[in-house]
Formats: C-alpha cells, structure tokens, sequence
C-alpha cells in the first residue's frame, strides 16, 4: 500500500495531536466525572433504600410490638383467664353438658371479641381456643374473615401452631415466661403468623389461645411507596420462601435474586449491591435487605429495590448538559492553536529537508539553516549538522574497513584456491604461510606447527624469512603444554593471544625474531583433535583487531582441512602404489607359473626374419615403451611393442615393415593391438586356470562319491589308492597306516595307470 495515501500535513497532525492530547484527558475528566456522579448516585440511592427500609422495619416492629401487647394484655387480664379457665374446665370435665359448654363459649367468645378483634388496629383477624389434645373449644373471627383453619388439616394436632405451643408446653410448666411462641405458616388462602400461648397451672397444661395476624395490616400496609423520589418498591420474605408484596409489585418480586439468597443464609445485616433478578424478563435492580424482629422467635426480611437505570439515567442527564458545549469550545480552540504552530514550525522544518535531501545525494556540504535559533529547531540543525559530519566520517571509516574485509577474503580465497589445488603438504605449508605474509601488512612473521605422532611435541614444519629458514634446519620443536604461545594452544585447544610479548606469561623469547611484539596462536583443529597450531607474529603491540583474528581462523581452519586431505592424499598414493605393485607381482607371478606349467620358458609364435630384434627387445622391455629400430639393407624398419598388464611386461611383439609402408600410426595401431592382445592372453590364461580348477573339483567329487558308499576299510583304502594314482596319472601309489605301538598297514598299488 502506497504510504503517501496515509500522509497528511503538519497542520493536520498538529491538529489530531493536539486533539488527541486534549481529548484524551478530557474523556478521563468525562469518565472520572461519569464515575463520580455514579458512585455519588448509587450512594443516594443506597441511603434512600437504606433510610426508606429501616422506617418500613420500626413501622412493622412498632406495629407488631403493639399487637404482642394486646395479646398478652388479653391472656393476662384476669377476667380473660376466668373466662378461660371456665372454657377449658367445662370442656375437661366428663358430667358437663352442651348447654354449659355453650355458656361458657359464648362468654369467652365476647370478651374475645370485645378486647381483642374489635381494636382499631385490627391486628388480629381470628382467636380460637384449644384443648391440650388439638380439639376446637372455642373461636371467633373478625367479620368477613374464615376461622383460620387449615381446610386440608382435618386435625388441629396437626397443623404447625399446635405442634409448635405442644413442645413449649413441656418446658412451660416450670417457667412461665416461656408459654408464648409464633410461627409463620403456609395455608389455603395464602401465608398467615399465628401466636399461640400456653394456658397451665403448676401441675398440667389446660389448653392453648391462638390469634391470627392480620398480614394486611401488620405488614402489607407498610410496604407502600413512601414518596415519589424514586421508582422504588418493597416486598418482605417470609420464612426464607414466601413473598409478601403489594399485587402492583408482585410480578417485580424474585426470591432467587443473589441478596435474598445472601440475607436468608446469613444472620447479619446485608449491604446495598447490583444485582439481576430472576423475573421474566430478568432486570439489572439496586437493593437492600434488612431484618425485622416481630417476635423474639420470628423474624422477616424486608427488601427494597430500585431499577439500576435510574443511576444511569441521572449520570446520562447530567453529562449531557455540559460535555457538548465544552467539546465544542475545545474543538475550535484546538484549530487556533494548530494553525499557530503551524506558522511557527513548517517553513524551518521544510528548509532543513532540503538539506537531508542534498545529503542523500551525496553532498555533505550544503548549507544548513536555523542553526542560529535558540529554540528546539535550531537545536535541530545542529544536531543534524553533527550527524552529517559524523555520518561522513562513518563512511570513511566503513569504506576503509571494506576494503580490509576484501583484502582479506581475497586472501582466505587465494589460500582456500592453493588448498584445494595444493596436494604436497610441504608445498601447502610453505605456500600459506608466505602468503599471509604477503598479504597482511602487521604480520611480519607466520609459521604452522604440527604435532608429532606421540602427542608430545609441536614441530615446526613452515615458517617464513631467513629466521624461519634456521629454525627449519635446527628442528624447532615445543613441548605442548609448555611455558610457550604454541604449548598453550596444542594443550587448551583455544586461541591464545599475547599482545604485549614483554608481560606476556606464555611468550617465549626466540633469537632468531627479536621484533616480535605481539604473537598469536589459533589451533588447528579437526574435529576434537588438535593437529597442530598456526602462529602470527607482529612488530607492533597490541595488534590482531577481533576482525582480524576471525580471518584468520577461516584461514586456520581451512589451513587444518587442507593438511588432512594432504595426507589422505599421500597416504591413498602410497596405498594405491603399494596396490599397484603387487597386482604387478601377482600377474607376473601367474604368468610364470603358466609358463611353467607349460614345460616352456618362453612362449613364441611367427615367422623369424634375419632382423636382430634383441637390442630392440631389451629396450622395450626396460622402457615399456614401443622402440623403432633403424632402418634395415633390406630396406625395412624393424620396431618392438611390449606386451604391458598391469604395469607389468610380459613379453614383446616384434614387427618389420617394409619402409615405403612405414609410418608412426602403424606403431600406434600396433600398441592398440598389443593391448588388446594382453587382456585376451589374461582372460584366456584365467580361463584355463578356471578349467583346471574345476576338473580338480570334479576329481575330489568322484572320489568322495565312491568313498562314501563304503564301509570296509581295507575297501576303503584300496579304492583310494587306485583313484589318487589315476587321478595324478602315478604308476606306483602307497598308503600306510600306523599306529601308536608303531604297527603299520601298508596298501601297494600296482602299475594299474
């Protein structure tokens, strides 16, 4: 992608830059402020939930605080217990009639009715009477209101309230601050507080009065909006699974929410959270749950929640109102000030290109403006005038060190050409060390040393100069690991560089190089092998540069694969020569064991001519070269080819031709036939060698044969006898067999063959 479709002008950048600069601090002004007013918002709203929730709890426990103590006025008022009393001891005893015991309901019934059901409050909605066995005696009700009798409980034993004043009962007896007792219970027509007081005297429990709470009043009356500040709503948890709320609110209720949860499971006060509520649909809502005490064994939870809109809602207004116009303002300030600095910096800033261009060109010397302003561009150029004078002098030092890195890969190559090219190892030393020499001018001095076979001492076998030369004739050698440059390098395996020879630990003084002022060591290495060391020595102190040192462990190491292919080199000539020789033997060998298999000393064939061919034959014998003899007085030119195989002469082939015909591509043509003629001669030598094995073979196996079918041994012997004498065509065979007390069997063989 084009860069240019990217680029801008200063005035522009100037203006993202500086928009970006004020823009970012204002958005984290604008959020810091956003975060502000939302935590400054859910802390209102957490005070309002918080304020509004505790009025709502000292309202209901006031209001139940208020019905407890009518309650207990009731049962405590001693006209009350009379009219108890009389209820249950009617009921209790076995001669009392249904007119008596109507009497006696009616009277309870009215004060019941009188001092408890008919308050203002109404925070009662029935009462009823119980025997100790759960039975009916006695109940009233507010008007249009059921008894509160559980409809799927056919028996009163059964239902919580009952069980509930039945275990008081038996720890009522003795204390008597221990018979009143409230539960929260699920019923037909929906949730219900009854509280239940147990009636006894010291010896036996005589009944039960239990009143129903109005929930309308004593509760729901509570949970309206209070104000109208806030879309809040309340709702109260009854027995940790049973919701209390107004019917406007109900379907906003979620007993699963993370607060309800929280509050029912732990005893202590809960705080203000965020959380989602498990309606349909699920809402984001700010609440607050807090207990309230209706009696010292029945509590309830009361919960207050608020949509958590509003807190976004509130931080929405507010920024809106003043964000836009303080944008606006700082977007037409920020164009003033980019058109400012624009003026200020551009024209300076384009001058100055100009001259980086002139220097990309390769002129070093244009002028260069502003460098007498004080400010950060004239600080500029000047700092652009030093870089070009530092980049001009870069380049000449670069330049320089190229063209010593060319000097030396020129060098590494010439030596890695010699290496390759070079196969006498002598010749391959002498050869290197003159050209580092040659062609680095701080070594005046460079010699190869070599290890010899037991390890123990380094031998110099190449050095330069007159001094070289003396160390040469003299057999200079150092002891590897000795007090020496060459001893540290063999032992350690690593280069070693003395640079000042006069402190220098490991140096060693030689007479023959008095100017040596500095000296360095590079093993030659193949593989984890040290063969041996390559030594550089120089007049000045403190020379060999890192650069210089890595060429020349290029070198060494070449230097060290050079060597060993010199000696593989000679060592597979010497083999190769050894290899040759005796194939030379063992072909000669094989021919005079022909010929003498032969009876003969020498094998000929052709018509001989009065030509002396003996001087003729003895010269191509020696030489193994074809010879011309001179011309003959019959006007011929006698000429011998040597029979050549393996570099070995088996004979001669002698021709005479007539000179008129003569001329040297007969003498060629007739080397060619020679040679062919040897190799025909071999093969037909090696068949016939090939054939008399076989027929050996063949006479082994017939002999085996006939002997293996026998089992007698005088048999045995003689068919071995008669076989062995036909076989080497003997006409007199013995076999003799002797024993340990020097007995003997003897087997003739008469002339059969």
């Amino acid at each position: 992608m084009n860069r240019s479709s990217f680029s801008f002008p200063l005035s522009s950048k100037f203006l993202i830059a500086l928009g970006l600069v004020a823009i970012l601090p204002f958005a984290a002004f604008v959020l810091l402020l956003a975060n502000t007013l939302t935590a400054l918002t859910f802390n209102n709203v957490s005070a309002y939930l918080i304020e509004s929730t505790a009025r709502r709890q000292q309202n209901i426990e006031r209001n139940f605080y208020e019905a407890l103590q009518l309650f207990d006025n009731f049962v405590g008022n001693y006209t009350n217990i009379v009219a108890i009393n009389r209820v249950l001891e009617v009921f209790n005893r076995p001669d009392s009639t249904p007119e008596r015991q109507n009497q006696v309901v009616r009277a309870f019934v009215a004060r019941a009715q009188l001092d408890m059901l008919n308050n203002e409050r109404q925070f009662f909605n029935s009462l009823w009477l119980l025997s100790p066995r759960g039975e009916l005696l006695a109940s009233q009700s507010v008007s249009g209101f059921d008894l509160p009798f559980n409809r799927s409980v056919t028996d009163q034993r059964q239902s919580e309230i009952y069980t509930t004043l039945n275990r008081l009962a038996l720890r009522a007896l003795p204390d008597a601050n221990l018979r009143r007792a409230a539960v929260a219970t699920q019923r037909d027509d929906g949730p219900s507080i009854e509280i239940g007081y147990v009636i006894a005297n010291e010896r036996s429990v005589l009944g039960y009065i239990v009143a129903d709470i109005n929930i309308n009043n004593a509760i729901l009356a509570f949970l309206r909006p209070q104000d109208n500040l806030l879309e809040a709503y309340s709702f109260a948890v009854l027995d940790g699974n049973t919701a209390l709320s107004l019917p406007s609110v109900s379907r906003l209720v979620s007993l699963d929410s993370n607060l309800v949860r929280q509050a029912v499971s732990s005893p202590q006060q809960s705080g203000v959270a965020i959380y989602t509520t498990n309606t349909s649909p699920p809402r984001r809502v700010v609440g607050y749950a807090a207990r309230a005490q209706l009696t010292p064994d029945l509590d309830i939870l009361l919960v207050t929640e608020v949509s958590d809109q509003l807190i976004s809602r509130q931080v929405t207004n507010f920024l809106g109102n003043i964000a836009f116009p303080f944008l606006l303002g700082l977007f037409v300030l920020l164009g003033l000030a980019s058109g400012l600095l624009s003026q200020i910096i551009v024209p300076p800033l384009n001058q100055l290109r100009e001259a980086i261009r002139a220097m990309n060109s390769g002129r070093y010397d244009a002028p260069i403006p502003s460098t007498q302003r004080p400010d950060e561009i004239g600080g500029l150029a000047n700092s652009f005038a030093d870089m070009r004078a530092q980049v001009s002098q870069l380049i000449d030092t670069m330049t320089n060190q190229l063209d010593e890195r060319q000097r030396d890969l020129r060098v590494t190559q010439d030596i890695s050409r010699i290496t390759t090219e070079q196969r006498n190892l002598q010749n391959l030393l002498n050869n290197v060390v003159d050209l580092i020499v040659q062609n680095f001018p701080s070594i005046y001095h460079a010699q190869i040393f070599l290890l010899d076979a037991e390890g123990e001492y380094a031998v110099l076998r190449a050095s330069t100069g007159e001094a070289g030369q003396n160390l040469l004739a003299r057999g200079h050698k150092l002891a590897v690991g000795g007090v020496s440059v060459i001893g540290q390098v063999t032992e350690q395996g690593q280069i070693v560089i003395a640079r000042d020879t006069a402190a220098s630990n490991v140096h060693r003084q030689n007479e023959f190089l008095p100017q040596t002022r500095a000296e360095l060591a590079i093993p030659l290495r193949l593989g984890s092998k040290i063969i041996g060391a390559l030594d550089v020595q120089s007049t000045q102190r403190d020379s060999f540069p890192p650069d210089q040192v890595t060429a020349l462990q290029t070198l060494a190491d070449q230097v060290t694969i050079a060597i060993e292919n010199a000696r593989l080199y000679e060592a597979s000539q010497r083999l190769l020569a050894d290899i040759e020789a005796e194939k030379r033997a063992r072909t000669g060998r094989a021919w005079r064991e022909y010929l003498r298999t032969q009876r003969e000393s020498v094998a000929s064939v052709g018509n001989p001519t009065e030509t002396d061919f003996s001087e003729l034959r003895r010269a191509a014998v020696s030489s193994g070269q074809p010879v011309v003899g001179e011309a003959t007085p019959r006007r011929t030119i006698p000429f011998v080819v040597p029979i050549r195989l393996r570099g070995q002469t088996l004979g001669v082939v002698e021709y005479e031709l007539s000179e008129r015909d003569f001329n040297y591509n007969k003498v060629l043509l007739a080397e060619e036939l020679v040679n062919r003629l040897s190799i025909s001669l071999d093969n037909a030598r090696l068949f016939q060698d090939s054939q008399r094995a076989a027929e050996r073979e063949r006479l082994v196996n017939d002999i085996s044969a006939k002997l293996t079918g026998q089992t007698d041994i005088e048999e045995i012997l003689e068919i071995a006898v008669r076989e062995v004498s036909l076989a080497l065509r003997t006409p007199q065979v013995a076999l003799q067999l002797h024993t340990a007390n020097g007995a003997s069997h003897h087997v003739p063989q008469s002339d059969e063959g």
